[in-house]
């Protein structure tokens, strides 16, 4: 063997080459397990790294530990009724200190868990009986089962696994997702949440599709980077828990959905909320609920925004929208704004033009800037340039809104000078202009703004 293969960070080079590569990566990883002893244990750990089930892992135990039932099932997503395979694992006796062995030496090696109601084993749908957590909990019941657990998301059905979910919680454990949980009550989510905050203190990152209760988190889970949640459709829970996310001292990526009005602190904050907040994905029910957010966001040292809204009212509306990211939004740290308002099919005939725009031009570090609206942005060419000659940092610039009606642009190629003079380092543009107006005086500049447009634009 080549002397570099003495060095393990080549080794792990090369095996998380083959991990993101190669489409037998089980297989291939499995033979370089079993070439050597200097590459087995890397190997190993590469193989058992990520796992989408803990069907693998049981295996692990003793075969006469173990049951298989193999059976088949109308796949209820087939509309030709096909049958599929499915078996069904279980642990038919108690465990014993020395069934852990070589269970135990593959779990130290796993870092992330997709943990699913089955796992595919040679396109047979392998699920785990209901009481198998229990089983090992009841067995080991103060161990951690995967002590190096990093990542965990628990997906669809999984909450049906005899509630024992919460052993696989641990001081290791930095990010947990929850998705699709249809089956879970919300007792049985608040239970496990409380259960994550206390055993898993130092979560950086939380993402749940459904509603958490504020008694779950309230006072936990300090240490939270980043979150992604729906609030609860409880006008008090709601509130009471982005009170709790406002404060929260480390929090640098937010991602709400579906925020009511209803649901936003009306109190006056005695400290200064979201102070560590970076960024900011805002999804709100109408545009005055997203003002209402963003009124909270004077301490909070942004750099990236995106708002989008369901009820579309009036251009009012979208103008106080940008007027509030103007009035409320860090203009030293601000660099990406995205906002997008729906309508809801009623035809708007005003437009926005400079005097609402001109509240973003306080932004000198803007590097992005995106405005979807059921309306367009009316701006003459002059118009625009004096906005990007604010924001010479710029990278992206797009204008836009549902083509469902004519409207003449006000924009010509004379816009396109304008912006290779103010922004030298645009690279993506969205704009509605009118091409056959704007090239008097061009004529001896053209050659250059083409080079600029070709190298580093794309219209």
């Amino acid at each position: 063997m080549h002397r570099c293969f003495k060095i393990p960070e080549i080794i792990l080079l090369v095996l998380q080459h083959i991990k993101e590569t190669d489409e037998r990566r089980q297989l291939t990883l499995l033979s370089v397990a079993q070439t050597c002893h200097i590459l087995h244990e890397p190997a190993l750990d590469v193989l058992w790294d990520e796992q989408r089930g803990l069907v693998n892992l049981v295996k692990c135990l003793p075969e006469d530990a173990l049951g298989l039932t193999p059976t088949s099932v109308v796949d209820s997503d087939s509309p030709d009724a096909i049958r599929v395979s499915k078996s069904i694992l279980r642990i038919t006796r108690p465990l014993i200190p020395a069934d852990w062995e070589r269970f135990d030496h593959h779990a130290r090696r796993i870092k992330t868990l997709w943990l699913d109601e089955y796992q595919c084993v040679m396109d047979c749908k392998v699920f785990l009986w209901l009481d198998t957590l229990a089983m090992l909990h009841l067995s080991r019941p103060s161990t951690q089962v995967l002590p190096r657990l990093k990542t965990l998301n628990l997906q669809n059905d999984v909450f049906g696994l005899s509630g024992r979910l919460d052993m696989l919680f641990g001081p290791s454990l930095r990010h947990l997702t929850i998705q699709n949980v249809k089956s879970a009550s919300r007792e049985h989510l608040a239970a496990l949440i409380t259960c994550a905050a206390q055993a898993s203190p130092n979560l950086s990152f939380l993402s749940s599709t459904r509603p958490l209760h504020p008694a779950s988190v309230r006072g936990r889970l300090r240490d939270i980077r980043t979150l992604i949640l729906d609030l609860p459709d409880n006008a008090e829970h709601a509130s009471d828990l982005l009170t709790w996310i406002a404060e929260l001292p480390h929090l640098t990526t937010l991602h709400l959905k579906t925020v009511v009005a209803s649901s936003v602190i009306t109190t006056q904050a005695t400290t200064p909320l979201f102070t560590s907040l970076d960024t900011l994905h805002l999804s709100a029910d109408t545009p005055r609920t997203a003002c209402r957010v963003l009124s909270l966001l004077t301490s909070a040292p942004l750099r990236g925004l995106e708002i989008s809204t369901h009820d579309f009212a009036t251009v009012q509306d979208v103008q106080n929208i940008i007027q509030a990211v103007g009035q409320y939004c860090n203009t030293n740290t601000m660099e990406g704004i995205r906002v997008k308002v729906r309508s809801r099919g009623q035809q708007v005939h005003n437009t926005i033009r400079l005097d609402s725009m001109q509240h973003l031009s306080r932004f000198r570090k803007l590097k992005g800037l995106t405005i979807c609206t059921p309306t367009p942005v009316e701006l003459k060419d002059e118009d625009l340039g004096e906005l990007v000659s604010a924001w010479p940092s710029l990278r992206i610039l797009r204008l836009r809104h549902p083509a469902r009606e004519h409207h003449e642009p006000k924009l010509t190629l004379l816009t396109l000078m304008h912006l290779a003079t103010h922004c030298p380092g645009l690279q993506k543009l969205h704009l509605t202009l009118d091409a056959q107006r704007g090239m008097d005086g061009l004529t001896i500049r053209w050659p250059l703004l083409s080079i600029c447009l070709t190298s580093a634009l794309t219209v």
